[in-house]
């Protein structure tokens, strides 16, 4: 058997960069089939992780947390519901054509990685529990807007599939930035490395669009 104190003993001396390179296998599923699960699944790992480090922050900030903790959890679960809830209403029968989808959802993600950035600039300036929730909120809305517009793109027979990546993303973006990513780089460097990562993935959404015309 692996031993896990040892395994994590050895992850914490490797030197910082190291984690950066994580990011490099991403360039191998930036092709036509493979981007659409990959977004869902950087989607899904950028929203529990943004939820996670706005947590630590609000409790860093003000020494406690449990007052808060079900408000936040369930404005993310409203943002998520009002995000679905836009794109079905205004954007679905709006945007037809698969290329027009395609950059729709490449500036969805480039807005999840600008949304990161902007955690770290505003809960430095603006250091209450408002503006932290409010980020909770939003992250939930872009994830709602992003979800069933990769549906749309893969086909409403894959919904099901869509949403276990989703789960997936959710799980390994908890576990790497509660054990991994935080404890290692902090929380500016893992803001900064899921930003990275949105922006790749942005950028194989409009290498696809532009194979496909």
């Amino acid at each position: 058997m692996v031993n896990l104190k040892r395994l994590l003993t050895k992850i914490f001396n490797l030197p910082r960069s190291y984690f950066f390179l994580l990011l490099i296998p991403l360039l191998l599923f930036l092709r036509h089939k493979k981007i659409i699960p990959l977004s869902v699944c950087g989607a899904g790992a950028t929203g529990i992780s943004s939820e996670i480090i706005l947590l630590i922050i609000f409790q860093s900030f003000h020494g406690y947390l449990y007052h808060w903790i079900g408000i936040i959890v369930g404005l993310f679960m409203l943002g998520l519901g009002m995000g679905t809830l836009l794109f079905i209403k205004k954007f679905q029968n709006i945007i037809l054509s698969k290329s027009k989808r395609l950059y729709f959802l490449s500036i969805v993600q480039f807005t999840l990685g600008a949304y990161l950035l902007l955690i770290l600039l505003f809960t430095r300036i603006l250091d209450t529990g408002y503006v932290i929730a409010f980020f909770v909120f939003v992250a939930g809305f872009i994830g709602g807007i992003h979800f069933p517009l990769a549906i749309t793109l893969s086909g409403k027979e894959k919904a099901g599939l869509l949403y276990g990546i989703d789960l997936l993303g959710a799980s390994l973006g908890a576990i790497l930035t509660t054990i991994i990513f935080i404890p290692i780089l902090g929380i500016v460097e893992t803001i900064i490395a899921f930003t990275l990562m949105n922006v790749i993935i942005g950028f194989g959404i409009l290498m696809v669009r532009a194979k496909i015309g």
